[in-house]
């Protein structure tokens, strides 16, 4: 008897490939998609500006960003350079521009540092930005001109890493099972069906 690949009577049908093969695309690429679109956004260079003074943004994003120290940089064809220290008597003042409400800058207990093929640059703090529209970062003091940087905080990378990590690994894992699900009980349907030297 001639067996035909995709006989009705065999469950379930072969069209049911398709699920794994799915799965397998949304996670894994997906997944990996999340990261590198991450990396690439947290990693662009952010809004440079020059303190004392203020630089105004558009959040399209909300979400936590981070306020940094640059200790060696360039606006406006002048070069700043300063310590990683912050000098004394620094005030930082973040404001969403359309309600007036000012957002805390959140100082960590160590400060990060780090230097991307460039020059070091340390973390000054955290600030939220809980809803879409302009904000504004503004630094005054007694101080000689520096370089101040804002960007998306490096937790949005963490969540990128864990989820697009997990979602590698349920596309990774689950659609193999459910492939070798589907064949297994194929198996044991055209077993049945046609005897067990099919």
């Amino acid at each position: 008897m001639k067996l035909s690949p995709d006989d009705p009577a065999i469950l379930p049908r072969q069209r049911w490939y398709l699920l794994p093969v799915a799965l397998f695309a949304v996670c894994v690429i997906g997944g990996m998609l999340w990261i590198v679109l991450t990396v690439a956004r947290v990693g662009q260079g952010g809004l440079l500006f020059v303190a004392p003074g203020a630089v105004e943004f558009d959040v399209i994003q909300p979400g936590r960003y981070q306020l940094w120290n640059e200790t060696d940089a360039i606006v406006a064809g002048t070069r700043y350079t300063a310590p990683v220290a912050i000098p004394p008597l620094i005030q930082f003042r973040i404001t969403e521009l359309r309600t007036g409400r000012r957002h805390p800058l959140l100082v960590p207990a160590l400060t990060v540092r780090e230097a991307q093929g460039g020059p070091l640059r340390a973390s000054v703090g955290t600030f939220d930005a809980p809803a879409p529209g302009r904000y504004e970062v503004r630094i005054a003091g007694p101080f000689p001109p520096r370089v101040f940087n804002v960007t998306r905080a490096g937790r949005d990378l963490m969540l990128a890493f864990i989820g697009g990590g997990l979602l590698c690994a349920v596309g990774g894992i689950a659609a193999p099972l459910i492939a070798f699900a589907i064949l297994t009980r194929r198996g044991r349907a055209r077993r049945t069906l046609y005897g067990p030297d099919c």
